[in-house]
Parts: structure tokens; C-alpha cells; sequence
């Protein structure tokens, strides 16, 4: 493009389009469930659907009233994980971003919600979204 106003329009576009989902092999049945609680229309993340992630942490209550303390830890791993710390708390270990949302929903039936955590960081001209769902299983 040679002229900048429309690159300019251009790069507005792109930033205001929601992400699409790209994984080679996606669980279809999950895709289902995300798009029932509105968090995937068609094949596009709904980015606002998600909480911003202000203090790396947050508390929520399931179904049994049982209150639950999630905080996340930045690492440099190959992979993310989690690791219990007592009963009522559990770290989620991610890759460092300052772009984080979640939302919390049961997804996987089973009358417990698990949690979506979206990392959003910026690479190559463009943003990727890595989208994880955690279970919450007790002992």
C-alpha cells in the first residue's frame, strides 16, 4: 500500500476484528459449548466476553460455596501448567503478558465452571491469542 490513509484504515480494521480460531485440530464439541456461551460466534474469539486481568489474581465461588483464590504466576516455560498451593487456592503458571482476560463458565458439563483464561501478545505485525481452559478438579 502506498498511500496512509489506507494503511491507516487498514491497521483500524485489523485491530477492531475479532480473532479467529486457527488451531490445526480444534475439539469441535468444545467449539459448541464456547459458541453457547456466546465466547465464539462462528469461528471468532468475542474478546469483550472476557474479563481484563487488573491484579493477577481473582476469587470466585463454585457451586458448592466453596471459595476459590486463583492467581497467576508469569514463567518462561515451554508449556503452561498449574500448581495447587492449599486447598482453596491454585496458581495458573503463563507466559508473561500484560493482556490477559478470563471468564469463568462450565463448559466441560459436569455442573462445575472452569476457567478461560485468553493471552493476547503482540508478534510479527499481529496479535495472538492463545485461549486455555481450565478444569477445576478437587481431591
Amino acid at each position: 500500500m502506498d498511500n496512509d490513509k489506507e494503511i491507516e484504515r487498514y491497521l483500524d480494521e485489523q485491530n477492531r476484528a475479532s480473532p479467529w480460531l486457527t488451531s490445526v485440530k480444534y475439539d469441535t464439541a468444545m467449539l459448541k459449548q464456547l459458541q453457547k456461551f456466546k465466547l465464539v460466534k462462528n469461528e471468532e474469539l468475542l474478546e469483550h466476553r472476557f474479563s481484563k486481568m487488573k491484579k493477577g489474581y481473582f476469587d470466585f465461588t463454585d457451586v458448592s460455596g466453596k471459595k476459590l483464590h486463583v492467581s497467576f504466576n508469569t514463567v518462561f516455560s515451554v508449556r503452561q501448567s498449574t500448581k495447587i498451593i492449599n486447598r482453596d487456592s491454585c496458581q495458573i503458571l503463563t507466559f508473561s503478558t500484560n493482556e490477559s482476560s478470563y471468564t469463568i463458565k462450565d463448559v466441560i458439563p459436569g455442573g462445575n465452571p472452569e476457567i478461560i483464561v485468553v493471552d493476547k501478545y503482540y508478534f510479527m505485525l499481529g496479535y495472538i491469542f492463545d485461549l486455555t481452559i481450565y478444569e477445576i478438579c478437587y481431591k
